[in-house]
C-alpha cells in the first residue's frame, strides 16, 4: 500500500497547516472520504468538526487543549482532536 499525504488549503492557515491522506491511487483523500460518508448522517458534528479545523489552522494553532490522547506506536506523534 502507498500512499500521499495531502495539504488541505481550503483548511490550512498561518498558525497551522492540515493535511489529509490518498491511499493508493484513490482520487480522493481520506478527509474527503469521511466528509462524503458523514454529513448526510452527522451534519452538525461535521460542521464542528471543520470549524474547529479552521480555528487551529487560523487562530490558535495547534495547543493541547485540542488533543485528547495520544494514539498509535509510542513515538509516532499521533493525536486524536
Amino acid at each position: 500500500m502507498k500512499f500521499n499525504l495531502v495539504k488541505l488549503t481550503s483548511l490550512s492557515g498561518k498558525r497551522a497547516t492540515i493535511y489529509s491522506v490518498i491511499i493508493d491511487d484513490d482520487e480522493q483523500t481520506l478527509f474527503d472520504i469521511f466528509l462524503d460518508e458523514n454529513e448526510q448522517k452527522y451534519p452538525e458534528e461535521v460542521d464542528k468538526l471543520y470549524d474547529q479545523l479552521e480555528i487551529i489552522a487560523c487562530k490558535t494553532g495547534v495547543s493541547n487543549r485540542f488533543l485528547s490522547k495520544p494514539e498509535g506506536k509510542p513515538g509516532q506523534d499521533i493525536w486524536a482532536l
